[in-house]
């Protein structure tokens, strides 16, 4: 049931996308087809993706592409039906929108986690540097004051 509620808003958001001014050059044949569907079920009437059932008038209605949402004139957002006949235009619109600003919030979060965790391992592996070279210091001095001991021992200094 999703995936054909899915399907078929991928089928209007494409058509927006292809057609984004101008009529739909089927949107005669398929007003027409819509049309039939008219006081018969909301089922039948949405199972096309461009058609939009209106549950006040009874009507089976061609659903305009070309704008995303529904306009008022077409039909209530609370009487319409599309895709499913057990959510409303108003809920499905809503429920998709708080669903997209959550998948943005998420990928946000993500991005600035991974940013976050870049900089502190950056600054461990610069601390981890400063550590070293204190400790390539600190043996560098180890063995000269060794030479210096042995040169010392041995007399090698005039």
């Amino acid at each position: 049931m999703w995936k054909q509620m899915a399907s078929k808003i991928v089928f209007v958001l494409i058509m927006a996308l292809v057609n984004p001014g101008g009529s739909d050059p089927r949107a005669s044949q398929v007003e027409l087809h819509c049309s039939a569907f008219n006081n018969v079920s909301c089922e039948e009437c949405v199972r096309n993706p461009s058609c939009l059932w209106c549950a006040s008038s009874l009507y089976c209605i061609y659903y305009p592409v070309k704008t995303i949402f529904l306009p008022s004139s077409v039909c209530k957002l609370q009487d319409a039906r599309w895709g499913v006949c057990w959510v409303n235009f108003q809920v499905l619109t809503i429920s998709f929108s708080v669903l997209s600003v959550m998948v943005l919030l998420a990928v946000i979060v993500c991005c600035c986690s991974y940013a976050r965790r870049q900089k502190l391992r950056r600054s461990r592996e610069r601390r981890g540097d400063r550590e070293r070279i204190i400790q390539r210091n600190e043996r560098r001095d180890n063995l000269r004051m060794k030479r210096h001991e042995i040169r010392k021992k041995h007399s090698f200094f005039k």
